[in-house]
């Protein structure tokens, strides 16, 4: 598992607090310290779930900060590496260009 090599001394697995910050022992999501976030998934990516549920917990928290969510179509995880060209990569970029530039 990918995992044990990135945080090899990992307690809990994917619910480490550094591969899920929504696992129970977390930090709060309350305090992050940005003001603005962009979270993106791909609708066909088998991870989707876990990241929407890092979108909901923060929009939930209490953070007072900005998040929003851009989901990619008919798309799999790191999908704009192959397919850069792609209408929804482009699509991609442009949101994440545009967040960036504060749009």
């Amino acid at each position: 598992m990918r995992c044990s090599v990135i945080f090899p001394g990992a307690r809990g697995g994917l619910d480490d607090p550094r591969m899920n910050p929504t696992a129970d022992s977390a930090p709060s999501l309350r305090t992050l310290p940005c003001g603005r976030m962009l979270v993106c998934a791909a609708s066909e990516d088998a991870r989707l779930p876990r990241v929407r549920a890092y979108y909901d917990a923060v929009k939930s928290s209490g953070w007072s900060g900005q998040v929003e969510w851009f989901e990619s179509e008919g798309k799999e995880h790191a999908f704009f590496v192959d397919e850069h060209g792609c209408r929804e990569a482009v699509a991609l970029m442009e949101r994440v260009a545009g967040f960036i530039a504060g749009h």
